[in-house]
């Protein structure tokens, strides 16, 4: 069984082409070729710049989605604290990239980018990122997901 999955626009018409001989009956003379699909809209709000990123509550995942050579999406929070966590997952046909950027008053500016595979092995698409500073400070995060290349589908970012 083969799994994919696709981000598109809404009220379009597409066409899906299975390109296979599948399975043939000699007996009834017919094949036996499935093609099932699942349409799931994801609302949820984002930012189009970082000057401009959503802002997220803790402890509620935030759901978005990409298109094929869409623009990136962004999401900010602010707690106060020693350590932040934010877990990400994704759904997507190819692979995509989430940056992260924090800022906290006295410590440098923290940048990491990294890249989230689709597989069928959720172990494998999901992320938990930790950012430790050595004593309570308020932490500025911005999120930034981007598809590489035509990627599409949905993915989901929490802070906790």
């Amino acid at each position: 069984m083969k799994y994919a999955s696709f981000g598109v626009k809404a009220n379009a018409l597409y066409y899906v082409c299975v390109k296979s001989g599948g399975v043939y009956s000699s007996a009834t003379k017919t094949y036996f070729n499935v093609v099932k699909y699942e349409s799931t809209a994801v609302r949820g709000s984002f930012g189009k710049s970082a000057a401009k990123a959503s802002k997220m509550k803790r402890n509620t995942d935030r759901y978005g989605y990409l298109l094929s050579k869409g623009s990136p999406k962004y999401y900010r929070f602010t707690k106060k604290g020693r350590s932040v966590k934010i877990y990400l997952d994704s759904m997507t046909d190819k692979r995509i990239q989430v940056t992260v950027t924090a800022r906290a008053k006295g410590c440098r500016t923290y940048k990491r980018r990294i890249s989230l595979y689709n597989s069928d092995n959720a172990d494998d698409t999901s992320k938990r990122l930790t950012l430790t500073t050595d004593k309570s400070r308020t932490i500025h995060v911005t999120i930034r997901v981007k598809g590489y290349g035509n990627a599409s589908g949905a993915y989901s970012v929490k802070c906790v």
